[in-house]
């Protein structure tokens, strides 16, 4: 086990080695279908990414990779087929890796929350790939921003302020249809009376 695991009890050192198979789980399987042999690349990709004596990730990876396809069907097994039924507890598990990065040595926590991004992305890649060309599907793209796990470079003021941009715009989209024929009527009936008044009087 790594030094900087030192402080977590067992349940939180075993969220944090699951935690780039969960990612890959809600990514890939978000179209419906988990597509292991592409997990497994994700996984490589991002483990040669940290040289060791460089990174401390390295040693991370070095774990998180040994018997990984049988590490990965037993996770797979924990949770239900369905992407619909699936995907809520894997983002329930991602969750709890906020308290645990808090007591680590901040600057491991940033790389490994930069490293489950990257892992992402990769899976995102794959599993939307057409036709050999890199593309993000929109099914994967739902959580491709992991906004689930706090960033750890940010401060707390800003986690808040991301989360209410994020809140904000998605209640925004979802009254935009309805608010956009309020003003569009608005507009109109605006129109038809300047059109009837060309010089109204201001008073």
């Amino acid at each position: 086990m790594i030094p900087e695991f030192d402080l977590l009890s067992s349940d939180e050192v075993e969220l944090m080695h699951k935690a780039p198979m969960l990612v890959c789980i809600l990514i890939a399987g978000a179209d419906g279908r988990i597509d292991q042999s592409e997990i497994s690349k994700a996984i490589s990709l991002a483990s040669e990414k940290y040289v060791p004596g460089k990174s401390r990730l390295a040693e991370f990876y070095d774990e998180v990779g040994s018997d990984f396809e049988d590490k990965l069907k037993i996770v797979i097994q924990g949770f239900p087929l369905k992407e619909k039924e699936r995907s809520p507890k894997v983002i329930d598990e991602l969750r709890e890796l906020n308290p645990i990065l808090k007591k680590l040595d901040r600057q491991f926590s940033i790389e490994f929350y930069k490293s489950l991004k990257e892992i992402a992305m990769e899976i995102a890649n794959s599993s939307g790939g057409v036709l050999g060309m890199k593309k993000v599907g929109q099914e994967e793209a739902r959580y491709l921003s992991l906004d689930m796990i706090n960033d750890p470079s940010q401060s707390w003021e800003d986690q808040v302020e991301d989360f209410l941009t994020v809140q904000l715009y998605r209640s925004a989209s979802s009254f935009s249809c309805g608010w956009y024929s309020v003003l569009n009527s608005f507009t109109t009936l605006t129109l038809v009376y300047l059109a009837s008044d060309p010089a109204p009087h201001l008073v």
